[in-house]
């Protein structure tokens, strides 16, 4: 769907969200990425006391859902089963011409090996038999293997580090590919202009073909459904905001004459200010945090990261996110400080090769030479 002159109200994304994810010219942020993990710790019961409020608070409200009076508990498990029971996913159908969209969803928790035995098996459990998360401790070229795969080459080297203090990272990754119905024709060496009044050449691609369309009048904006090839069938992802389900009956298939440009869009966001803006300051926070459904070990979140690609062509569209949620302990960040080893005093030293078991050299070193 395309949304022409939109404000954050047609969106359907929080206004506060919306400002913060809407930076540089182009943008490109997945909710549904987030909202996945959110939804899986609500669901595997890990947040307690004030931080389960908050996060269900915000859970709800990047949503723009009104409370349920539902439990946590039941919000979290419902929204994840829904969406994992959601997917079509064949990786090895992305090439065929009469290919039908295909969208794919992973998680996987990666846990330090040094933490494994702290985290609760009731957690681990819950998220990796009902929310299918793969379970393992492994390295940086490991989990950036995994989140190329998962994203069909899309999203390469997302991971460039793991603090030390980290005892668990929780991931999502979403991949999205499908055909036009009906293919878009290339518009060639035309303008496009900026909101600063710029004009850009550029390509487009576009149609004049029989689209739902809408135009309203009262709130400024069109709106236009480009449909794909073979549709979703029975798919339907629990993502849209209410304005979109009441947009959606209102489209009426129109001749319309079509174009967009060709673009490729790739962002990388820090989620905690999104967060924070729902009300959720507990879960980041080192004295307040309350994961002890996770874990007896007083944990925090310390980062929540998202990379997403979205490419529009001719033939179609193909979009990927990665989420990762960064878990780090609290009593580590105090009792693992670096040791200080200054060597400003004399000193001796050894070179010891391990293969053969033998001293090769030793000496000592007591001032600088004159």
């Amino acid at each position: 769907m395309c949304v022409k002159q939109p404000s954050e109200a047609v969106i359907g994304v929080d206004a506060k969200v919306h400002e913060i994810v809407s930076t540089g010219d182009q943008t490109v942020y997945s909710p549904l990425s987030l909202l996945v993990l959110l939804a899986s710790l609500l669901g595997a019961k890990a947040p307690q006391g004030q931080t389960e409020s908050q996060l269900r608070n915000g859970f709800l409200s990047l949503q723009k859902k009104p409370d349920n009076n539902l439990a946590s508990f039941d919000i979290g498990d419902q929204y994840v089963r829904q969406v994992m029971t959601s997917t079509r996913c064949n990786m090895q159908d992305t090439t065929s011409e009469d290919a039908p969209p295909i969208f794919c969803i992973a998680n996987s928790m990666i846990i330090a090996e040094r933490f494994e035995k702290a985290i609760k098996r009731a957690f681990i459990d819950k998220m990796t038999n009902d929310y299918q998360f793969q379970y393992s401790t492994v390295t940086i070229d490991t989990i950036n293997a995994w989140v190329e795969k998962n994203t069909n080459g899309m999203i390469k080297n997302f991971l460039q580090e793991i603090p030390f203090d980290t005892a668990m990272l929780l991931m999502n990754t979403l991949y999205f590919k499908g055909q036009w119905e009906k293919t878009l024709d290339p518009v060639r060496n035309v303008m496009f202009e900026s909101v600063d009044g710029q004009k850009y050449p550029m390509d487009r691609v576009g149609k004049t073909y029989s689209f739902p369309y809408l135009r309203d009048e009262e709130r400024g904006f069109h709106v236009i459904n480009l449909p794909f090839r073979r549709r979703f069938g029975e798919m339907q992802v629990p993502l849209d905001a209410d304005v979109y389900a009441q947009l959606v009956p209102n489209l009426v298939r129109t001749p319309v004459n079509f174009e967009i440009p060709k673009f490729r869009v790739e962002s990388k966001h820090k989620l905690k200010p999104i967060l924070q803006a729902v009300g959720v300051d507990d879960l980041f926070s080192r004295s307040k945090a309350n994961l002890s459904g996770m874990s007896d070990l007083p944990l925090f979140v310390s980062a929540v990261e998202q990379a997403a690609v979205l490419e529009l062509n001719e033939y179609g569209l193909e979009a990927s996110a990665v989420t990762q949620m960064t878990i780090m302990s609290k009593s580590l960040l105090t009792i693992m400080n670096p040791i200080p080893f200054i060597c400003d005093q004399p000193f001796s030293f050894v070179l010891y090769d391990k293969q053969t078991n033998k001293i090769a050299f030793v000496g000592k070193y007591n001032r600088p030479t004159q």
